[in-house]
């Protein structure tokens, strides 16, 4: 069974084009949890995937430290309730956990002696209001990348993230073949995009980085390509 969790947030809901068409042809295969900004709705998450069969697959799509994984950032910038840190990680220890948010893969390999099998990633820019406030404290942040940039690489992060997860559960993929099958979409990405003339390198730097910065944890052990 695979569990979709995807906090209700305006920087993330676009994600939704990730699951909705997977959704729409293994609807048995697939449960989703939309948490919102309210600690009820994450505790209720929290419980469902206590009484979860033993080797199911979670699948965050929200948003990440190097601490913890978190779901909605309010508009002051305070942090709702984590969804994921260090004290509860060991839940998770006889499934597989998927997290599509930043700095994830720091995270888990910090932790990976509490982990069975975790897919996650670097920083992943798909917010460019969010740059442009990076900007203010760092100025050369992603220098020279555009808002036009930013969305072309999240319709591109979509399509590969679907595509690859429609693959893991049609195909009964392991989660160290879904790694790989991840990496090769995004070469195939970057290949592509090189063929173009002329070439929007910005955003084949961006997929670049995505590829190196994506990291797996199978058996406590990290792999990173």
């Amino acid at each position: 069974m695979v569990y979709i969790i995807h906090p209700n947030d305006k920087t993330t809901d676009f994600l939704e084009n990730i699951y909705q068409p997977i959704l729409d042809i293994f609807p048995e295969e697939i449960k989703i949890f939309r948490i919102s900004d309210n600690t009820k709705s994450l505790e209720y998450c929290l419980k469902t995937i206590l009484n979860c069969p033993e080797n199911s697959s979670f699948f965050f799509l929200g948003h990440g430290a190097s601490h913890c994984l978190h779901c909605v950032p309010e508009e002051e910038k305070i942090l709702t309730p984590v969804f994921v840190s260090q004290g509860n990680l060991n839940q998770f220890n006889k499934h597989n956990i998927f997290s599509l948010s930043c700095e994830s893969s720091d995270f888990f390999s910090r932790n990976r002696n509490l982990l069975k099998n975790a897919i996650g990633f670097g920083y992943i820019p798909s917010d460019f209001e969010e740059i442009k406030s990076l900007r203010e404290s760092e100025a050369n942040f992603l220098s020279g990348i555009t808002k036009n940039d930013i969305e072309i690489f999240s319709e591109l992060l979509v399509n590969i993230m679907r595509c690859s997860i429609f693959d893991y559960i049609l195909d009964g993929l392991s989660f160290r073949e879904l790694f790989h099958r991840i990496r090769l979409r995004i070469n195939k990405c970057i290949v592509k995009m090189l063929l173009e003339q002329p070439a929007n390198i910005q955003v084949v730097e961006q997929l670049y980085t995505l590829k190196n910065d994506i990291l797996l944890v199978n058996e406590s052990i990290v792999i990173r390509s």
